[in-house]
């Protein structure tokens, strides 16, 4: 007598994909990319210096005097920032004046 089959649930995501949910070898469906409002999402380094522009140096000197968000720890070797703390930290940097003709 055989077992019955079981539905295997795939989670698959990729920096430059949306996340997708595939049961067995059906097609994919877009899971939702809204976090919850209460939750804060985090960001890994790579992504912080995407956003901001700045070089890994750079951030870990603002960083070092406290000019930018604290990272958090993940794991052993791996650090995010929260999400929240560094939109804040980017929309309080000044605007650059424009530059006269």
């Amino acid at each position: 007598m055989s077992r019955p089959a079981r539905a295997a649930l795939v989670v698959t995501a990729c920096w430059n994909q949306p996340a997708t949910t595939r049961i067995r070898e059906g097609t994919p469906m877009p899971m939702s990319s809204q976090s919850p409002p209460d939750r804060d999402g985090i960001s890994r380094m790579r992504a912080v210096i995407r956003r901001t522009g700045l070089s890994k140096n750079s951030l870990s000197r603002l960083i070092k005097i406290g000019a930018f968000p604290s990272p958090v720890r993940l794991s052993r070797h791996c650090i995010g920032f929260r999400d929240s703390e560094v939109d804040h930290w980017i929309a309080t940097r000044p605007r650059a004046k424009e530059i006269p003709k």
